[in-house]
């Protein structure tokens, strides 16, 4: 026989699972590398600004480790009212010590460590893969691992989580996860990721029952898989007596026994955890803080609460399936996605069907036996994973596609099965003839490298536009013209304030948006300061006046305003021409103030008494 012969499995083991790596790593760098950062270096996106920011001392190291168990992840005390109660102090030290040290741009070395961690989630999910499914043979299996590693890191849900280097607290948790999923690991190991996990973001603790049902599949699965072998292979009594004293339960409870300690170790970790965050009144986001340019729904209550966020769980779980219904976009605030009213409204199919289909499976799944049911829990616990979005807590949360991620665990392990199955022709309806099977072999390959083409550049595209500020509000006021915050954004873009988009001053421009942000949320007090920004510059100064006072009544953005307020009547009220004049208006402005403050202080007394004792869990959004 004449020729090259194919890669044995053994070779196949080690070359499919590099390369695939490498292109998970490129999926992500190659945006980054596109972009102009390493030459002009056009400054963070978003929370990136805080987190890189020269006054957070925790990341630039100013500060002493304690401060940075102490403090959330925007630097704040977590004792402070005006703290989200984000406490990440494992992510916080990555920021701190994964530098580059000085050999590339900071931005730069951040967004890069995000890229390898992402990487190594995807490799570490692509074998569970191979752990769920143990009795396939070597070359399906490979096949199945790289399919499955190819879904997680081609999922555009991701590209929030990676791409923007403050979401690296998402991926953190994620990658602790699947690691203590795994039962072959040493218990010490179990327990360090269990603590990095919580270090590490503080929805690491809605993972902790999917960790638990992944682990006990792993186990069961190896133990059966052990037991049909030995079932295959016994011959005579010496066999059998040797195979009932290594396995002398069957498979489930000798699965449960043998991970006892770990089950132990995981709920008394979590058990800690979350009584230590209630000690030190750290579990709770408060009210004023969650706001509703950014979670329109939060106040809901009864029915309309129901209605409204069954909608917003079901766009996550659509998502997490690589559909979305409401498209990509960075922030879905307030009118974004219109109110749901009433159950006449179209859009409660979607959660209706999503509970029909679960349903169908549930049911299918419970009449196929053990091993699938076990599965079916397994899968639907890392959905569980979306339990702060389900309108259960209050938290400052809405729609955001970084809250998929870890239910994208379960897309792609029974996707990258579903499809090694397909294209292997796990079926008993094949081909008799084997050229036949070759040609619907290739088909197969070309339809699946089509589909992984095109979400590499629905990913790439929207890594790109992740890149700067600009592209990111331009895109997400394409998916939500009518969002207040999005408008207001770009409105700050075109004002001048942003040292980096200053070539892009357009006045008129900048107060359209920010005009259109009011006209859309008339309770969107931000807007007031960026407006009074744009008069000052037009120098329309008694409108500035007015909107400063506004801006300096409004309690997100105080502190600016604040500082505005007062270098501004400083020097206007210390011209001999006018001063006088300016005082008189000065004084009538720091009386609406005063009196607002007090009705502020009225209400929220009022509001103290009213307020119903309750258990609310953590932030989930940031500031």
């Amino acid at each position: 026989m004449t020729g090259k012969r194919l890669p044995r499995p053994s070779s196949l083991a080690v070359i499919v699972p590099l390369v695939t790596h490498i292109l998970c790593i490129l999926l992500y760098a190659l945006p980054i590398t596109r972009t102009n950062e390493l030459v002009t270096n056009p400054g963070a996106v978003l929370d990136e600004l805080h987190i890189i920011s020269d006054d957070n001392r925790d990341v630039k190291g100013t500060s002493t480790i304690k401060d940075v168990f102490r403090n959330d992840y925007w630097g704040r005390p977590m004792t402070s009212s005006s703290s989200h109660k984000s406490w990440r102090p494992f992510t916080v030290l990555t920021f701190r010590y994964l530098t580059g040290g000085g050999l590339m741009p900071r931005l730069f070395c951040h967004r890069m460590v995000n890229i390898i961690i992402h990487a190594a989630v995807a490799e570490l999910v692509s074998i569970t893969s191979t752990q769920i499914f143990p009795w396939l043979p070597p070359n399906q299996t490979i096949l199945m691992r790289a399919l499955t590693k190819l879904i997680f890191a081609l999922h555009p849900t991701h590209v929030e989580a990676v791409a923007n280097a403050a979401n690296r607290h998402v991926i953190l948790s994620v990658l602790s996860s699947v690691i203590m999923a795994d039962p072959s690991v040493s218990m010490l190991l179990v327990m360090i990721m269990c603590a990095v996990g919580f270090l590490s973001s503080e929805t690491a603790i809605f993972q902790m029952p999917a960790v638990l049902l992944t682990m006990t599949a792993i186990q069961y699965n190896r133990c059966s898989n052990k037991e049909k072998k030995e079932d295959n292979g016994s011959n005579g009594e010496k066999k059998k007596d040797q195979k009932e004293e290594e396995m002398p339960w069957p498979p489930l409870q000798h699965a449960i026994v043998s991970l006892l300690p770990r089950y132990f170790a995981i709920i008394l970790f979590s058990a800690s955890y979350l009584i230590g965050r209630f000690y030190f009144d750290t579990l709770s986001i408060p009210d004023g803080l969650i706001r509703p340019a950014e979670n329109p729904f939060f106040l809901f209550t009864g029915g309309e609460r129901i209605l409204n966020y069954s909608y917003v769980l079901s766009v996550h779980v659509c998502k997490s399936f690589f559909l979305d219904p409401v498209g990509f976009s960075h922030e879905y605030g307030f009118d974004c996605i219109e109110e749901i009213t009433g159950p006449s409204d179209i859009r409660l199919l979607l959660p209706q069907m999503l509970a029909v289909i679960t349903l169908v499976i549930v049911v299918k799944c419970f009449a196929n036996g053990q091993r699938t049911t076990l599965l079916l829990l397994m899968g639907l616990s890392w959905f569980a994973t979306l339990f702060p979005v389900s309108g259960i807590l209050k938290v400052g949360t809405f729609i955001a596609d970084r809250m998929v991620v870890p239910s994208t665990f379960t897309v792609s392990i029974f996707g990258g099965r579903i499809l090694s199955a397909w294209i292997m022709g796990e079926s008993i309806n094949q081909p008799a003839s084997i050229n036949t099977r070759r040609v619907f072999l290739t088909v197969k390959v070309v339809v699946v490298m089509v589909i992984f083409s095109f979400f590499w550049l629905k990913v790439d595209q929207r890594s790109s536009e992740w890149m700067n500020s600009f592209s990111l509000i331009q895109s997400s006021l394409k998916t939500c013209p009518r969002s207040a915050k999005s408008n207001l954004e770009m409105g700050k873009l075109y004002s001048g304030t942003v040292n980096a988009y200053a070539h892009m001053v357009d006045l008129p421009k900048s107060m359209s948006y920010l005009e259109k942000a009011e006209e859309i949320d008339p309770n969107y007090c931000d807007v007031n300061k960026e407006i009074a920004t744009v008069l000052f510059q037009q120098g329309d100064y008694l409108n500035f006046e007015e909107r400063l006072t506004n801006a300096v009544m409004c309690p997100f953005g105080m502190q600016g305003a604040l500082d505005l307020w007062q270098r501004y009547w400083q020097a206007v009220t210390a011209d001999p021409r006018g001063g006088l004049q300016a005082r008189e208006r000065m004084q009538k402005y720091e009386k609406v103030i005063a009196d607002a403050i007090k009705q502020a202080q009225k209400e929220e007394e009022e509001a103290r008494k009213k307020k119903p004792s309750g258990f609310v869990v953590g932030t989930v959004d940031e500031f």
